[in-house]
């Protein structure tokens, strides 16, 4: 099977896979279950930047004892532009639905419209990040409720 990218299809799909690895290869070294998956990434990653040289691509990898590999300024670039900004969403996200989890949770029984409920979470929730950040976010000492 053949397939035909252009230059910039070529440079694009060297990325994602960056992108792509940048999660699974921490999942492989760190989370059980996802060795394989982080070894296939970085394997196609690699088989990928060996045609770099057929795509006017050479600038994005390095050499490497025969071996082309994706450069570290690639990677750090890649990361800079994209990942951040994705962390920075998943941050917000999983910190409103964490707080709307642990709200909806306590309030367990006393509710009877738990779907308008959660998404007047949501919403205030998303408000508050919105418009203050974290500048009011507070923790209760431990030994309060004791």
């Amino acid at each position: 099977m053949k397939i035909d990218f252009t230059r910039e299809q070529y440079r694009n799909l060297l990325g994602y896979l960056v992108i792509a690895n940048s999660v699974l290869g921490p999942l492989g070294d760190f989370a059980e279950g996802f060795e394989d998956e982080a070894g296939a990434g970085q394997d196609l990653e690699d088989y990928i930047a060996q045609h770099a040289p057929m795509f006017d691509s050479i600038d994005m990898v390095h050499n490497h004892d025969g071996l082309l590999h994706v450069d570290d300024e690639v990677i750090f670039q890649v990361m800079g532009e994209v990942m951040d900004e994705y962390d920075d969403l998943a941050f917000w996200d999983q910190l409103e639905d964490r707080l709307v989890l642990r709200d909806l949770e306590k309030m367990a029984g006393e509710i009877d419209d738990l779907e308008s409920v959660e998404h007047q979470l949501r919403k205030d929730y998303a408000e508050e990040f919105e418009t203050n950040g974290l500048e009011r976010v507070q923790f209760k000492d431990a030994t309060e409720n004791v």
